[in-house]
Protein backbone atom coordinates (compact mmCIF):
# COMPACT_ATOMS: atom_id res chain seq x y z
CA UNK A 1 0.00 0.00 0.00
CA UNK A 2 1.18 3.87 -0.65
CA UNK A 3 0.54 6.40 1.99
CA UNK A 4 0.80 9.83 1.21
CA UNK A 5 0.96 12.52 4.44
CA UNK A 6 -0.96 15.16 3.11
CA UNK A 7 -1.21 16.95 6.88
CA UNK A 8 -0.08 19.90 4.75
CA UNK A 9 -3.89 20.21 3.14
CA UNK A 10 -5.50 20.78 6.65
CA UNK A 11 -3.68 24.46 6.99
CA UNK A 12 -5.49 27.50 6.77
CA UNK A 13 -3.56 29.37 4.60
CA UNK A 14 -2.66 27.01 2.36
CA UNK A 15 1.06 27.99 0.57
CA UNK A 16 2.96 26.50 -2.84
CA UNK A 17 3.44 22.98 -1.08
CA UNK A 18 -0.80 22.63 -0.92
CA UNK A 19 -1.23 23.06 -4.26
CA UNK A 20 1.70 20.42 -5.15
CA UNK A 21 0.68 17.80 -2.64
CA UNK A 22 -3.02 18.08 -4.07
CA UNK A 23 -1.86 17.55 -7.62
CA UNK A 24 0.18 14.45 -6.82
CA UNK A 25 -2.38 12.92 -4.26
CA UNK A 26 -5.04 13.45 -7.04
CA UNK A 27 -2.55 11.81 -10.12
CA UNK A 28 -1.41 9.07 -7.26
CA UNK A 29 -5.23 8.18 -6.45
CA UNK A 30 -5.74 7.99 -10.17
CA UNK A 31 -2.71 5.81 -11.35
CA UNK A 32 -2.38 3.54 -8.52
CA UNK A 33 -4.55 0.23 -8.21
CA UNK A 34 -7.89 0.90 -6.20
CA UNK A 35 -7.29 -0.08 -2.55
CA UNK A 36 -3.40 0.71 -3.17
CA UNK A 37 -3.50 3.81 -2.69
CA UNK A 38 -4.54 6.11 0.82
CA UNK A 39 -3.65 9.65 1.65
CA UNK A 40 -3.28 10.08 5.34
CA UNK A 41 -4.10 14.20 7.34
CA UNK A 42 -4.60 14.90 10.84
CA UNK A 43 -6.83 17.26 12.03
CA UNK A 44 -10.12 18.38 13.42
CA UNK A 45 -13.06 20.44 12.30
CA UNK A 46 -12.63 23.25 9.94
CA UNK A 47 -8.95 21.79 9.00
CA UNK A 48 -10.49 18.18 8.75
CA UNK A 49 -12.81 19.93 6.04
CA UNK A 50 -10.02 21.84 4.38
CA UNK A 51 -7.98 18.75 3.34
CA UNK A 52 -11.06 16.29 2.39
CA UNK A 53 -11.78 19.81 0.05
CA UNK A 54 -8.59 20.57 -1.07
CA UNK A 55 -8.81 15.97 -2.35
CA UNK A 56 -12.01 15.63 -3.78
CA UNK A 57 -14.48 12.78 -3.04
CA UNK A 58 -11.87 11.00 -5.71
CA UNK A 59 -9.54 10.70 -3.72
CA UNK A 60 -8.92 7.95 -0.25
CA UNK A 61 -8.47 10.04 2.80
CA UNK A 62 -7.97 9.17 6.41
CA UNK A 63 -8.13 11.90 8.83
CA UNK A 64 -7.13 11.20 12.42
CA UNK A 65 -8.22 13.97 15.06
CA UNK A 66 -5.22 13.55 17.76
CA UNK A 67 -4.18 17.23 18.98
CA UNK A 68 -1.16 18.50 16.73
CA UNK A 69 1.34 18.76 19.77
CA UNK A 70 0.66 15.47 21.32
CA UNK A 71 0.83 13.61 18.25
CA UNK A 72 3.91 15.79 17.33
CA UNK A 73 5.63 15.35 20.65
CA UNK A 74 4.94 11.82 20.21
CA UNK A 75 6.67 11.07 17.39
CA UNK A 76 9.70 13.10 17.98
CA UNK A 77 10.11 11.59 21.30
CA UNK A 78 8.68 8.57 21.97
CA UNK A 79 9.00 6.98 17.96
CA UNK A 80 5.30 6.57 17.61
CA UNK A 81 3.09 6.28 15.92
CA UNK A 82 4.35 5.28 13.05
CA UNK A 83 2.50 7.89 10.31
CA UNK A 84 1.31 4.21 8.24
CA UNK A 85 -0.42 3.10 11.40
CA UNK A 86 -3.01 5.62 11.48
CA UNK A 87 -4.47 4.20 8.58
CA UNK A 88 -4.03 0.61 8.83
CA UNK A 89 -1.85 0.29 6.26
CA UNK A 90 -0.18 -3.91 5.91
CA UNK A 91 3.58 -4.22 6.41
CA UNK A 92 6.17 -3.02 3.89
CA UNK A 93 3.97 -0.34 2.87
CA UNK A 94 5.35 2.75 1.23
CA UNK A 95 5.37 6.34 2.56
CA UNK A 96 5.32 9.67 0.55
CA UNK A 97 6.01 12.62 2.87
CA UNK A 98 7.55 15.85 3.24
CA UNK A 99 9.94 16.93 6.25
CA UNK A 100 7.72 16.93 9.14
CA UNK A 101 7.17 15.23 12.53
CA UNK A 102 7.21 12.01 11.31
CA UNK A 103 8.13 8.18 12.21
CA UNK A 104 7.92 4.95 10.14
CA UNK A 105 8.24 1.57 10.68
CA UNK A 106 11.84 -0.18 10.06
CA UNK A 107 10.23 -2.07 7.00
CA UNK A 108 8.52 0.77 5.53
CA UNK A 109 9.78 2.30 2.26
CA UNK A 110 10.58 6.05 2.50
CA UNK A 111 10.37 8.71 -0.04
CA UNK A 112 10.86 12.11 1.45
CA UNK A 113 9.95 15.31 -0.93
CA UNK A 114 12.49 18.43 -0.18
CA UNK A 115 10.59 21.28 -1.89
CA UNK A 116 13.37 23.22 -0.98
CA UNK A 117 16.34 23.94 1.70
CA UNK A 118 16.29 27.83 2.50
CA UNK A 119 16.35 26.76 6.08
CA UNK A 120 19.62 25.76 5.70
CA UNK A 121 21.09 27.85 2.93
CA UNK A 122 19.03 31.51 4.41
CA UNK A 123 18.31 30.79 7.80
CA UNK A 124 18.23 34.48 8.72
CA UNK A 125 15.29 34.77 6.47
CA UNK A 126 13.14 32.63 8.95
CA UNK A 127 12.13 33.87 12.16
CA UNK A 128 13.01 31.91 15.93
CA UNK A 129 10.06 29.81 16.26
CA UNK A 130 9.93 28.63 12.52
CA UNK A 131 13.76 27.80 13.46
CA UNK A 132 12.72 25.99 16.55
CA UNK A 133 10.58 23.54 14.14
CA UNK A 134 13.12 23.29 11.68
CA UNK A 135 15.68 21.62 14.37
CA UNK A 136 12.53 19.59 16.05
CA UNK A 137 11.63 18.21 12.96
CA UNK A 138 15.36 16.75 12.97
CA UNK A 139 15.68 17.14 8.67
CA UNK A 140 18.90 15.07 9.53
CA UNK A 141 17.10 12.18 10.43
CA UNK A 142 14.66 12.31 8.07
CA UNK A 143 17.69 12.37 5.12
CA UNK A 144 19.00 9.48 6.67
CA UNK A 145 16.00 7.43 6.99
CA UNK A 146 14.53 8.23 3.82
CA UNK A 147 15.34 4.88 0.79
CA UNK A 148 15.01 7.84 -2.02
CA UNK A 149 14.73 11.77 -1.81
CA UNK A 150 12.36 13.55 -4.14
CA UNK A 151 13.37 17.15 -4.94
CA UNK A 152 11.60 19.65 -7.22
CA UNK A 153 15.03 20.85 -9.15
CA UNK A 154 18.74 20.17 -10.01
CA UNK A 155 19.25 23.07 -7.85
CA UNK A 156 17.73 21.26 -4.69
CA UNK A 157 19.48 17.97 -5.88
CA UNK A 158 22.91 19.89 -5.29
CA UNK A 159 22.55 21.87 -2.61
CA UNK A 160 20.92 18.42 -0.83
CA UNK A 161 24.05 16.51 -2.03
CA UNK A 162 26.78 19.57 -0.40
CA UNK A 163 25.34 20.16 2.54
CA UNK A 164 24.24 16.36 3.53
CA UNK A 165 26.50 14.47 1.16
CA UNK A 166 23.73 12.81 0.11
CA UNK A 167 24.41 10.11 -2.67
CA UNK A 168 22.99 11.16 -5.90
CA UNK A 169 21.84 7.87 -6.61
CA UNK A 170 19.13 8.65 -3.82
CA UNK A 171 18.03 11.74 -5.45
CA UNK A 172 15.00 11.84 -7.87
CA UNK A 173 13.80 15.12 -9.56
CA UNK A 174 10.35 15.07 -9.34
CA UNK A 175 9.48 19.17 -10.79
CA UNK A 176 5.86 19.98 -9.34
CA UNK A 177 3.13 20.72 -12.03
CA UNK A 178 0.58 24.11 -13.02
CA UNK A 179 -2.53 23.13 -12.17
CA UNK A 180 -4.25 23.05 -15.69
CA UNK A 181 -7.14 24.83 -14.60
CA UNK A 182 -4.89 28.23 -15.10
CA UNK A 183 -4.49 27.58 -18.90
CA UNK A 184 -7.85 29.13 -19.12
CA UNK A 185 -7.74 32.59 -17.09
CA UNK A 186 -10.69 33.85 -15.17
CA UNK A 187 -13.80 35.89 -17.03
CA UNK A 188 -12.66 39.60 -17.72
CA UNK A 189 -16.01 40.39 -15.53
CA UNK A 190 -14.53 38.02 -12.69
CA UNK A 191 -11.23 40.12 -12.50
CA UNK A 192 -13.19 43.00 -12.65
CA UNK A 193 -15.43 42.16 -9.41
CA UNK A 194 -11.71 41.33 -7.66
CA UNK A 195 -10.06 44.59 -8.45
CA UNK A 196 -13.36 46.43 -7.46
CA UNK A 197 -14.07 44.96 -4.33
CA UNK A 198 -10.20 45.90 -3.36
CA UNK A 199 -10.51 49.41 -5.06
CA UNK A 200 -7.42 48.37 -7.75
CA UNK A 201 -6.76 50.08 -10.59
CA UNK A 202 -6.75 48.68 -13.94
CA UNK A 203 -2.61 48.59 -14.48
CA UNK A 204 -0.75 47.02 -11.88
CA UNK A 205 1.82 44.48 -11.30
CA UNK A 206 1.34 41.82 -8.88
CA UNK A 207 3.76 40.98 -5.79
CA UNK A 208 4.02 37.94 -3.91
CA UNK A 209 5.14 38.64 -0.25
CA UNK A 210 5.52 35.67 2.40
CA UNK A 211 8.44 37.09 4.70
CA UNK A 212 12.01 38.42 3.81
CA UNK A 213 12.98 35.86 1.80
CA UNK A 214 10.45 37.26 -1.34
CA UNK A 215 12.28 40.33 -0.99
CA UNK A 216 9.17 42.52 -1.16
CA UNK A 217 11.71 45.38 -0.17
CA UNK A 218 13.64 45.75 -3.57
CA UNK A 219 10.40 44.69 -5.89
CA UNK A 220 8.49 47.89 -4.25
CA UNK A 221 11.75 50.12 -4.73
CA UNK A 222 12.21 48.84 -8.05
CA UNK A 223 8.36 49.74 -8.94
CA UNK A 224 8.82 53.18 -7.19
CA UNK A 225 12.28 54.03 -9.19
CA UNK A 226 10.58 53.09 -12.90
CA UNK A 227 9.19 55.80 -15.10
CA UNK A 228 5.74 53.90 -14.75
CA UNK A 229 2.44 54.63 -13.30
CA UNK A 230 1.99 51.07 -11.89
CA UNK A 231 -0.16 50.58 -9.20
CA UNK A 232 1.07 47.19 -7.02
CA UNK A 233 -1.16 44.58 -5.43
CA UNK A 234 0.78 42.80 -2.74
CA UNK A 235 -0.60 39.56 -1.76
CA UNK A 236 0.31 36.67 0.56
CA UNK A 237 0.69 36.11 4.41
CA UNK A 238 2.70 39.18 5.09
CA UNK A 239 1.04 41.73 7.72
CA UNK A 240 -0.63 44.72 5.59
CA UNK A 241 0.80 47.20 7.98
CA UNK A 242 4.16 45.84 7.86
CA UNK A 243 3.89 45.92 3.47
CA UNK A 244 2.46 49.68 3.86
CA UNK A 245 5.75 50.36 6.18
CA UNK A 246 7.91 48.89 3.38
CA UNK A 247 5.61 50.87 0.48
CA UNK A 248 6.26 54.03 2.17
CA UNK A 249 9.81 53.68 2.70
CA UNK A 250 10.05 52.50 -0.80
CA UNK A 251 8.20 55.61 -2.44
CA UNK A 252 9.66 57.81 -0.45
CA UNK A 253 13.73 57.06 -1.61
CA UNK A 254 12.63 56.86 -4.78
CA UNK A 255 11.35 60.80 -4.16
CA UNK A 256 7.90 59.84 -4.40
CA UNK A 257 6.56 59.32 -1.37
CA UNK A 258 2.75 60.59 -2.16
CA UNK A 259 2.18 57.57 -4.34
CA UNK A 260 2.88 54.95 -1.86
CA UNK A 261 -1.05 54.64 -1.76
CA UNK A 262 -0.95 53.14 -5.13
CA UNK A 263 0.63 50.18 -3.11
CA UNK A 264 -2.74 47.54 -2.11
CA UNK A 265 -1.37 45.59 0.37
CA UNK A 266 -4.40 42.95 0.73
CA UNK A 267 -2.54 40.15 3.12
CA UNK A 268 -3.73 36.80 2.57
CA UNK A 269 -5.88 36.20 -0.29
CA UNK A 270 -7.85 33.11 -1.66
CA UNK A 271 -6.86 30.92 -4.20
CA UNK A 272 -9.35 32.33 -6.49
CA UNK A 273 -8.90 35.63 -5.81
CA UNK A 274 -5.17 35.38 -6.15
CA UNK A 275 -5.44 34.04 -9.46
CA UNK A 276 -7.83 36.45 -10.90
CA UNK A 277 -5.87 39.20 -9.51
CA UNK A 278 -2.95 37.63 -11.32
CA UNK A 279 -4.06 36.84 -14.44
CA UNK A 280 -5.27 40.55 -14.63
CA UNK A 281 -1.62 41.63 -13.81
CA UNK A 282 0.42 43.84 -16.35
CA UNK A 283 3.41 41.72 -15.02
CA UNK A 284 4.80 39.33 -12.09
CA UNK A 285 7.46 40.72 -10.13
CA UNK A 286 9.32 38.05 -8.38
CA UNK A 287 13.22 39.05 -7.00
CA UNK A 288 12.78 36.24 -4.39
CA UNK A 289 16.57 35.76 -3.01
CA UNK A 290 15.99 31.64 -2.77
CA UNK A 291 13.99 29.23 -4.42
CA UNK A 292 14.00 25.37 -4.59
CA UNK A 293 11.43 25.53 -7.49
CA UNK A 294 9.70 28.75 -8.08
CA UNK A 295 6.06 27.40 -8.78
CA UNK A 296 4.26 31.61 -8.91
CA UNK A 297 6.35 32.72 -11.80
CA UNK A 298 5.11 29.49 -13.59
CA UNK A 299 1.77 30.03 -12.96
CA UNK A 300 1.65 33.53 -14.21
CA UNK A 301 3.31 32.26 -17.22
CA UNK A 302 0.43 29.89 -17.74
CA UNK A 303 -2.03 32.93 -17.04
CA UNK A 304 -0.22 34.87 -19.93
CA UNK A 305 1.27 37.35 -17.55
CA UNK A 306 4.88 38.71 -18.31
CA UNK A 307 7.35 38.34 -15.53
CA UNK A 308 10.11 39.74 -14.12
CA UNK A 309 12.21 37.51 -11.80
CA UNK A 310 15.87 36.95 -9.77
CA UNK A 311 18.02 35.25 -11.95
CA UNK A 312 19.82 33.05 -8.61
CA UNK A 313 18.76 29.59 -6.72
CA UNK A 314 16.58 27.36 -9.19
CA UNK A 315 14.23 30.27 -10.55
CA UNK A 316 16.92 30.50 -14.21
CA UNK A 317 16.11 26.60 -14.23
CA UNK A 318 12.40 26.52 -13.45
CA UNK A 319 11.71 29.99 -15.81
CA UNK A 320 14.40 29.63 -18.98
CA UNK A 321 14.11 32.47 -21.27
CA UNK A 322 10.60 33.15 -20.58
CA UNK A 323 10.66 35.71 -18.20
CA UNK A 324 13.01 39.02 -17.48
CA UNK A 325 15.83 38.24 -15.21
CA UNK A 326 17.01 40.53 -12.63
CA UNK A 327 19.60 41.14 -9.74
CA UNK A 328 17.67 39.96 -6.47
CA UNK A 329 20.47 42.69 -4.91
CA UNK A 330 19.51 45.51 -7.22
CA UNK A 331 16.35 47.56 -7.11
CA UNK A 332 17.78 49.33 -10.18
CA UNK A 333 17.90 46.27 -12.20
CA UNK A 334 14.26 45.39 -11.38
CA UNK A 335 13.03 49.22 -12.72
CA UNK A 336 14.65 48.69 -15.96
CA UNK A 337 13.00 45.52 -16.35
CA UNK A 338 9.49 46.43 -15.17
CA UNK A 339 10.07 49.63 -17.99
CA UNK A 340 11.97 47.10 -20.57
CA UNK A 341 8.15 44.99 -20.07
CA UNK A 342 6.23 47.64 -20.85
CA UNK A 343 8.23 49.71 -23.58
CA UNK A 344 8.90 46.62 -25.71
CA UNK A 345 5.26 44.84 -26.39
CA UNK A 346 6.47 42.99 -29.40
CA UNK A 347 9.67 41.03 -27.13
CA UNK A 348 7.35 40.92 -24.10
CA UNK A 349 4.33 39.31 -26.21
CA UNK A 350 7.13 36.68 -27.38
CA UNK A 351 8.29 36.12 -23.92
CA UNK A 352 4.66 35.45 -22.84
CA UNK A 353 3.90 32.84 -25.73
CA UNK A 354 7.44 31.09 -24.63
CA UNK A 355 6.30 31.12 -20.64
CA UNK A 356 3.05 29.09 -21.74
CA UNK A 357 4.86 26.62 -23.64
CA UNK A 358 7.25 26.15 -21.04
CA UNK A 359 4.68 26.16 -18.01
CA UNK A 360 2.41 23.33 -20.12
CA UNK A 361 5.73 21.27 -19.78
CA UNK A 362 5.44 20.52 -16.58
CA UNK A 363 2.41 18.27 -16.51
CA UNK A 364 0.79 16.54 -14.01
CA UNK A 365 1.18 13.19 -15.15
CA UNK A 366 4.96 13.52 -15.68
CA UNK A 367 4.91 14.57 -12.54
CA UNK A 368 3.15 11.30 -10.65
CA UNK A 369 5.31 9.12 -13.25
CA UNK A 370 8.43 10.34 -12.28
CA UNK A 371 7.47 9.99 -8.51
CA UNK A 372 6.37 6.07 -8.60
CA UNK A 373 9.29 5.63 -10.79
CA UNK A 374 11.32 6.67 -7.45
CA UNK A 375 9.35 4.88 -5.61
CA UNK A 376 9.74 1.60 -7.57
CA UNK A 377 14.14 2.33 -6.62
CA UNK A 378 13.40 2.91 -3.38
CA UNK A 379 11.72 -0.40 -3.01
CA UNK A 380 13.91 -2.71 -4.89
CA UNK A 381 17.25 -0.86 -4.07
CA UNK A 382 17.09 1.35 -0.70
CA UNK A 383 19.43 3.89 -0.06
CA UNK A 384 19.53 4.79 3.79
CA UNK A 385 22.06 6.42 5.72
CA UNK A 386 23.71 6.25 9.16
CA UNK A 387 22.41 9.41 11.07
CA UNK A 388 25.34 10.81 12.08
CA UNK A 389 26.90 11.51 8.57
CA UNK A 390 24.37 13.72 8.21
CA UNK A 391 24.22 15.76 11.34
CA UNK A 392 27.68 17.01 10.60
CA UNK A 393 26.66 18.33 7.39
CA UNK A 394 23.66 19.60 9.05
CA UNK A 395 25.78 21.91 11.22
CA UNK A 396 27.88 22.84 9.15
CA UNK A 397 25.12 24.20 7.15
CA UNK A 398 24.61 26.48 9.56
CA UNK A 399 27.70 27.43 10.62
CA UNK A 400 27.74 29.04 7.22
Amino acid sequence: MLVFDVRSLADAKPSGVHGVTRTWARGLAAAVPPGEFVAVANAAGAGAARARQALGSEVPLVVRRFPNKLLHASMRFLGAPHLEELVGAPRGAVVIASPHFLRVRPDTTLVLIVHDLSYFREPRFFSPWMRLWHRAVDFPRLIARADRIAVCSAHTKRDLMELFAVPAAKIGIVRPSVDPTLFVPPAAAARDAVRAKHGIPRDYAFVFSDGPRKNLAVALAGIAASHTNLAVVVAGPEDPAAVAAVARHAYRQAGVAGMSNRVHALGYCAEGERTALLSGARMLIYPSFYEGFGLPPLEAMALGVPVVAAHGSALGETIGDAAVLVDPQDAASVSCAVERVLAEPAATAARVVRGRERAAAFRPEKAVKDLLALVKDARHAPLRAAEPAAVVHYRHAHRN
